[in-house]
């Protein structure tokens, strides 16, 4: 255990030198191979050689015929033609389906709408709703202003409803039992401000204000206790923990950005760091807190477009004053298909987490990559009082995805953990 963290951190702290050394490399890619030059041996070179080229003698043959099949395959009008359907396209405005399955939520469906001139040009409009045979709904509202508004380079304006009556909650700590799930109703709405301004080509500010109204409610899973005030008292829950909240949330965040590619970037990287601070109103007045963020990703394109992608992610509530408990489904959690892959959504619950992932991917045609993955994380209810290197919990597992130039496409995978096995799909999700 301690051998495979020290691996994963120590790929996370040497990637960025690694990523300096390699960034003015030439790349060596699929289909474009640097031309040697070919040197005269002696004979006695040749004599030497005869061992290594007679072992690479089949590896050559295998890879001309592949690669002679795949050329014959892929140059055909009809493949042309399937592969225009690929091909990047401009679009005004366009309507996508959105498509997905949880462990909660079931087979979901609905549409995404965009649109890049509403009024004038320049503008974005993003419009996304859903539906899960579970019952569990969203719908969101995306709009962003043109940039014509001097130093508030693009301001935009952001609305949203959500309803799961599935939810899933273990009790708080990372050490919450499997045996002790109970389910759980959550209602969101939100609504909220901001503006993003460029400081360099790579690096952003964004700062925002939303308000936001979140209830809880029994749950409806018929196979599980639902009972809020059951719930409370067989997982040691205060009054506080299982309250209603309306929150008034500022915030703001400085991303760089130097990724060759938002679809599917092979070298480069992402960090951020932002903070929030949310402060109650009306009936939750007494509280607020502050949420604390940092994500680091970055790319290495080891050998013809195979990919290693890591990723740090650390994240910290800090009451403010005396404020009481934050509400356990404000906090944050671990599970479900963005990090801890192999385990429920909101299966580890506490005030702080930590990950560390790293991802393998290879191309398998066109648009099309496979990756397997290992994530490893835990959460804590202070990482810098009660954090350590024990009871880090971890899941594996692989999948395919399909990608454009402007995002992910198509996700599938499969996760495994010490509780099973877990299956995701997205189709338009982050479009």
């Amino acid at each position: 255990m301690m051998l495979r963290r020290y691996i994963l951190v120590s790929l996370l702290i040497i990637a960025p030198l690694m990523q300096a050394v390699t960034v003015d490399a030439y790349e060596i890619d699929t289909t474009r191979v640097r031309r040697q030059l070919k040197h005269k041996r002696s004979l006695g070179q040749k004599v030497l050689r005869l061992p290594q080229t007679i072992i690479k003698l089949p590896l050559h043959t295998v890879e001309g015929v592949v690669g002679l099949v795949v050329n014959d395959v892929i140059l055909t009008k009809p493949v042309a033609r399937f592969r225009s359907l690929f091909a990047k396209v401009d679009r005004v405005w366009g309507f996508y389906p959105v498509v997905g399955y949880g462990s909660n939520s079931g087979f979901k469906g609905g549409f995404a709408f965009t649109s890049k001139e509403v009024f004038t040009k320049g503008e974005r409009l993003k419009i996304k709703a859903t539906y899960s045979t579970n019952d569990y709904q969203r719908y969101t509202l995306i709009y962003s202003a043109p940039n014509k508004f001097g130093a508030f380079k693009r301001p935009y304006f952001a609305a949203g409803y959500r309803n799961r009556p599935w939810e899933s909650f273990y009790g708080l700590g990372n050490d919450a039992r499997e045996t002790d799930e109970v389910t759980f109703g959550l209602e969101k709405s939100y609504v909220g401000i901001g503006w993003h301004h460029l400081l360099q080509p790579q690096i952003r500010l964004n700062i925002d204000g939303a308000f936001h109204a979140q209830n809880i409610y029994d749950g409806e899973d018929p196979n599980l206790e639902g009972d809020i005030d059951s719930i409370g008292s067989n997982l040691g829950l205060a009054a506080e923990d299982l309250a209603a909240v309306r929150l008034m949330a500022f915030g703001a965040s400085l991303s760089h950005d130097w990724r060759d590619s938002e679809g599917q970037p092979s070298r480069g990287g992402y960090e951020e760091i932002g903070v929030t601070y949310h402060h109650g109103v009306g009936r939750s007045d007494d509280l607020g807190y502050t949420v604390t963020r940092l994500n680091l990703r970055h790319y290495l394109n080891i050998f013809k477009k195979r990919i290693l992608a890591l990723r740090l992610l650390v994240e910290s509530i800090d009451p403010v004053g005396d404020s009481p408990n934050v509400p356990f489904y404000l906090r944050r959690y671990l599970g479900g298909e963005d990090d801890l892959r192999g385990y429920r959504r909101r299966r580890f619950v506490d005030n702080d987490l930590a990950l560390v992932s790293v991802e393998y991917r290879w191309p398998v045609w066109l648009t099309l990559d496979a990756f397997m993955f290992l994530d490893e994380a835990r959460v804590a209810e202070s990482i810098t009082d009660d954090f350590d290197m024990s009871g880090w919990r971890y899941s594996a597992g692989g999948g395919l995805r399909v990608w454009n130039d402007n995002g992910l496409i198509l996700s599938t995978q499969v996760a495994f953990s010490d509780e099973g096995m877990r299956f995701y799909l997205q189709l338009s999700e982050r479009l």
